[in-house]
């Protein structure tokens, strides 16, 4: 069911792909997809660049920077974690966790409820 609503969201955000680069929806759509994907640092990158295009709303920049808190701590935690021995109940690289996936729900939820 998570993956329909992933699924769902990414085809709301398809028109903004058709926007220029520069465009802060094209980069927080790009970000926001980067994160269903589970590819943290890039998520960031683009989240971060729309909220530095972004002059004209600034109520979405506050909630992509919320956004961008939380995947900041996670790739800490992560980038951390990486030289440890891997525990018996962590995930395979690019599987994702229960953790993860409520995170995307509630951020889908969100975005989509405004």
């Amino acid at each position: 069911m998570l993956q329909d609503r992933n699924n769902d969201a990414v085809n709301t955000w398809l028109p903004l792909a058709e926007l220029p680069k520069e465009d802060p929806l094209y980069q927080f759509a790009t970000g926001l997809t980067y994160l269903i994907a589970n590819d943290k640092e890039k998520a960031l990158i683009a989240l971060k660049k729309g909220i530095e295009l972004n002059t004209t709303n600034l109520a979405l920049n506050r909630d992509m920077q919320n956004v961008i808190n939380r995947l900041s701590e996670d790739v800490a935690v992560t980038s951390s974690t990486d030289n440890s021995t891997p525990a018996a109940n962590e995930t395979k690289p690019g599987e994702e966790t229960a953790e993860d996936a409520a995170r995307k729900a509630m951020l889908i939820k969100n975005y989509g409820s405004e």
